[in-house]
C-alpha cells in the first residue's frame, strides 16, 4: 500500500484524479547531488521523425533517477480500461505512449526536473513541467498529433503550437537553465 502525504502531491489534476508522488526535498537534493557529480551539458540530436540519442561515454550518466519511476508511470497508463476518468474516456494508446517514452528519454538529462505524466480523455498523454515559473505541457494526442505549450513567467510571452524539434529543444533548454 502507498501512502500519500500532502508534502508527496506536488500536483493533481482534479479531472482526471491523476496525481503525481515525487518527494520534492528528496528530489531537490538529488539534483544538487547530480549537478556536482555529473557532466554540465549532454546534448541530443532530433529530427523530425524521431529522436536520435548519440553514443555517449560510458562515465557519463545521462538519466536521472526519477526516469524509471516515470517510465513505470507511462506503462501503468496503458493498462487503464474504457471510461478509466467515469467520464467515458478512452484507453491511451499504445502507439502515444511509446512516443511519450521516447520523449520522456529525450528530456532526460542531467539537471532535469521530473515530469507530471497524465492521461488524457482521448487516449493521449500529457507531459508536464512547472519550474521556476517555466510551464511547459506537451499534448501527445493519436488524433491531433503532439501540441506543446510554453510559457516562461521570468520572461517572454506564452505559446502553444503543433510540437517542432525546434520548439522541444527550447523547452529542454529552459528547464534545465541555472537558476
Amino acid at each position: 500500500m502507498i501512502t500519500i502525504t500532502e508534502r508527496d502531491i506536488l500536483a493533481a489534476n482534479a479531472v482526471t484524479a491523476n496525481v503525481s508522488t515525487f518527494d520534492v526535498v528528496s528530489q531537490l537534493a538529488g539534483w544538487v547531488t547530480r549537478r556536482e557529480t555529473q557532466p554540465t551539458h549532454v546534448e541530443y540530436l532530433m529530427s523530425e521523425q524521431s529522436i536520435t540519442v548519440p553514443n555517449q561515454p560510458t562515465k557519463s550518466v545521462i538519466s536521472p533517477a526519477w526516469l524509471g519511476r516515470v517510465k513505470r508511470r507511462l506503462e501503468e497508463l496503458v493498462f487503464l480500461p474504457s471510461n478509466w476518468d467515469s467520464y467515458g474516456g478512452a484507453p491511451v494508446d499504445l502507439r502515444v505512449a511509446r512516443f511519450a517514452e521516447s520523449l520522456v528519454e529525450w528530456f532526460a538529462v542531467a539537471d532535469m526536473p521530473p515530469p507530471d505524466v497524465f492521461a488524457t480523455s482521448q487516449g493521449g498523454i500529457q507531459i508536464e513541467w512547472h519550474v521556476r515559473r517555466v510551464n511547459i505541457e506537451i499534448d501527445i494526442s493519436p488524433f491531433d498529433g503532439t501540441t506543446i505549450y510554453f510559457r516562461d513567467l521570468n520572461a517572454g510571452e506564452p505559446w502553444s503550437r503543433p510540437a517542432s524539434s525546434t520548439d522541444l529543444q527550447t523547452a529542454r533548454r529552459r528547464l534545465i537553465a541555472p537558476l
